[in-house]
């Protein structure tokens, strides 16, 4: 069969973005507003978001909205927050964040890689807030593609981390 250029393509993987929206645990301290909030730590690879936080003065928070999205999230990964950053103490206070949902992003990119000898095809890409990836198009098909070939293109290009979001 011939070999020509990309001009279909399938596509898995994990997307990494920035954070949408998030569930809120934990048990606050009095009764405050907070604004610009940043993560002590996570069970992921984001980074960079930013809340606005409230407590109510009896232990519930709530999450006024996503102030800075960041980068580098994924839907279920865990945002801890300081109980010591919200008027509280760290360990007794600390407020858990679940990634719900992620900021749509787009790509336009070339492989890093394939099983064949194709080269030179650009792929524009989109992530959805669940984090799945999806070929808009392939604007530039470059050549010597043959069927069922794999291109893979990293993570690192998509905002995330190689390996994990390719």
């Amino acid at each position: 069969s011939p070999v020509n250029g990309a001009i279909a393509a399938s596509v898995s993987g994990t997307a990494a973005s920035g954070v949408n929206s998030v569930t809120a645990g934990g048990t606050s301290n009095g009764s405050a507003s907070f604004t610009n909030v940043t993560q002590s730590l996570t069970n992921g690879n984001g980074s960079g978001a930013q809340f606005s936080i409230s407590t109510d003065g009896t232990g519930n928070y709530s999450v006024g909205g996503v102030t800075t999205a960041g980068n580098g999230y994924q839907v279920g990964d865990s945002i801890t927050i300081n109980g010591a950053n919200l008027g509280g103490v760290n360990g007794i206070n600390d407020l858990n964040l679940t990634v719900t949902a992620l900021t749509s992003a787009s790509y336009s990119v070339a492989q890093s890689s394939t099983t064949g000898s194709g080269s030179g095809a650009i792929f524009n890409l989109t992530s959805d807030s669940n984090g799945n990836y999806a070929v808009s198009s392939i604007p530039t098909f470059g050549s010597n593609y043959a069927l069922n070939d794999q291109v893979v293109i990293t993570g690192s290009n998509l905002g995330g981390t190689d390996a994990q979001n390719d």
